[in-house]
């Protein structure tokens, strides 16, 4: 999918630990996130921020956000199988995780950004799981440990999240993907805590869905 025409700015090259591709329709990340905008349409909807912010560090929160649903779902699954058994632990989880998912650019906060972080740490979640795991096998709740350890895999390597932004698309073919909702809201969160105004919000919508077009006819 990526063509010659698609290029790291220098911007982004400039930028620590930056890892991602701005192109012509939107930037693209290794962990396979598009973002419908550019360097140069963040500067012109929300000047001033990205000499505030990187733009690497504007990503990095917004994916922290995106598999945050994952994430937080693990923990709660672990959580209700050791405490309330498989049927509750998977009949919450199968509910909270589209809930959140889709409402998750509502409810951005950069303090809860920090907890995030935390649990996004691939050792960190691992070994928060590992207690719970290893509780209902030496309990000899084996059902319940294989339902952890799928639940793991599946949510950990964003499988039930594809499955929810393929029906989230297909119903709402119209939106707003949430990818671009999520990062619209940290770009504005951010700018609001930087005494940035941000009152270009329809425009950035209009630049947004224009990529998204862009990208279809490629």
């Amino acid at each position: 999918m990526v063509s010659s025409g698609r290029k790291m700015t220098e911007k982004s090259l400039r930028q620590p630990g930056a890892a991602f591709i701005e192109t012509p329709v939107g930037i693209f990340t290794p962990a396979g996130n598009w973002f419908h905008t550019s360097a140069g349409a963040i500067e012109q909807f929300v000047p001033g921020l990205l000499k505030k912010k990187p733009l690497s560090e504007l990503i990095r929160d917004a994916e922290v956000w995106i598999r945050s649903a994952d994430n937080l779902s693990i923990l709660l699954l672990l959580i209700l199988l050791v405490t309330s058994g498989l049927v509750t632990a998977v009949t919450v989880v199968a509910i909270f995780f589209p809930l959140w998912h889709i409402s998750k650019s509502g409810a951005f906060s950069r303090l809860f950004t920090v907890f995030l972080r935390f649990i996004d740490i691939e050792i960190v979640l691992l070994l928060l799981a590992a207690g719970p795991l290893s509780w209902l096998g030496m309990a000899g709740y084996y059902y319940d440990l294989l339902a952890g350890l799928a639940g793991f895999i599946i949510l950990k390597f964003g499988l039930y999240r594809r499955f929810i932004d393929y029906l989230h698309d297909m119903l709402n073919g119209g939106a707003i993907p949430l990818n671009d909702r999520l990062f619209r809201m940290v770009l504005v969160k951010h700018a609001l805590a930087n005494g940035i105004r941000t009152d270009e919000v329809a425009e950035m919508d209009k630049n947004i869905r224009d990529l998204i077009n862009k990208r279809k006819k490629m």
